[in-house]
């Protein structure tokens, strides 16, 4: 039976902090206990939790933080808290953790016995902070930004347990965001990072990802915005304190833009020739991308015109999305025989239709060809598979050279 069970409703207004604790006395807490506190705060504002105090007897004793308006539900919690490692949302204990949404919940649970040491419990400051973007375009660095941006150098920044970080990333009109894993670090399953798309931090059903332990971590990366922005929370629980495990992670994100934009009605002929382009220095090896996109909720449609490569020596490729990392991004790719446009003779090479909006087509060769020559046409597709019936414009893209 929950002895203490009971609903708190806390309006919090734009310039004020409220303080909610776990006790009246803060020297002890009781047992049975089923505390829940609802938060409001104005609209385009957030709950910031800044805790002065905590002392619950690890794995016993709960405080749950979540958001929405229906505290205790598993997929709108956003971290459980217990332990003595005071609750924190970086390296220094002055840094609170953001609830992220307009309505947020606490909700303190206890067990029916508290055996041995005292323990005081906790109390928490919240105030209403205006919630929004974290890192826009300006902030962009070079087309980059590292994380975490708190002082690390380059090794990865560790967190106590009790930790909970979260971003929110915009890109420009047109664009999208690419984030790269480079490290992340836990022994004990303890530490869970979410990566997600649009702007509502913990929302279960935006999650693009979701990373436990190092076991695949680059099977799993980059992972690439629908839209303009992208959300990133970072959880290290009480499990790692008594471990005294500190766990950490290392990313780059990148703004990525098209270098080809098509319109619907208007077809792109795209060429590239090997013999024009120029040899990285020291290499034998040449390597070019191309990102193309279309209005959202089309598909893009290649039709080869005219091909000529060397058998396995020279590649061109078709793959998903704007990140070219990922072999299983690779829908389809071709380093045989020769194709010539319908004016001249048969095309043996199928037309190649992507399902999405977004594709990156590239070049990849050991050796520069003089008889390397790829000449393609772009076209927006409609969902149903009918094409934009137009005229044809033709146009040429620049070379970009990987290193």
């Amino acid at each position: 039976m929950d002895l203490g069970a009971s609903l708190q409703i806390v309006n919090i207004s734009a310039s004020e902090s409220v303080f909610i604790n776990s006790s009246e006395s803060l020297d002890s807490y009781g047992d049975n206990l089923h505390i829940t506190w609802l938060i409001h705060v104005p609209a385009g504002m957030s709950a910031l939790l800044k805790f002065t105090d905590f002392s619950l007897e690890y794995g016993y004793d709960f405080l749950n933080v979540g958001f929405g308006s229906e505290p205790g539900l598993e997929e709108t919690r956003l971290i459980t808290l217990s332990g003595e490692q005071r609750p924190t949302a970086g390296k220094s204990e002055k840094d609170g953790i953001r609830t992220r949404h307009q309505t947020s919940w606490l909700q303190f649970i206890t067990d029916s016995i508290t055996e041995g040491t005292k323990y005081n419990g906790f109390s928490v400051k919240i105030s209403a902070i205006d919630e929004g973007v974290d890192h826009r375009p300006q902030d962009y660095s070079n087309e980059k930004i590292h994380l975490p941006d708190y002082a690390g150098g380059s090794e990865v920044v560790k967190l106590d347990s009790n930790a909970l970080v979260s971003y929110v990333f915009e890109a420009r009109e047109g664009a999208c965001i690419g984030m790269y894993l480079k490290e992340f670090r836990t022994t004990d399953r303890s530490a869970i990072l979410y990566i997600g798309d649009g702007q509502e931090v913990g929302k279960r059903d935006t999650v693009l990802h979701r990373l436990v332990d190092t076991t695949g971590q680059f099977d799993a990366f980059p992972v690439e915005s629908s839209g303009r922005w992208m959300w990133l929370m970072f959880t290290n629980s009480y499990r790692s304190e008594v471990n005294d495990e500190k766990s950490g992670f290392k990313l780059r994100i990148t703004e990525i833009k098209p270098l080809i934009t098509l319109t619907p009605g208007i077809p792109l002929n795209f060429s590239f020739n090997a013999s024009e382009s120029e040899q990285p220095t020291g290499s034998n090896v040449y390597a070019a991308a191309w990102e193309v996109g279309a209005p959202p909720g089309t598909n893009i449609r290649l039709k080869f015109l005219k091909l000529e490569m060397d058998t396995n020596l020279e590649f061109f490729m078709v793959g998903d999305g704007w990140t070219y990392i990922r072999y299983e991004q690779y829908r389809y790719a071709v380093s045989s025989g020769r194709c010539y446009s319908d004016t001249d003779g048969t095309r043996p090479l199928d037309d190649v239709i992507i399902n999405l909006s977004r594709v990156f087509i590239g070049f990849y060769g050991y050796d520069k060809g003089e008889d390397c020559i790829i000449d393609v046409e772009l076209s927006v597709v409609e969902k149903d598979g009918m094409y934009y019936y137009c005229f044809f414009v033709f146009f040429k893209t620049p070379l970009i050279l990987l290193h």
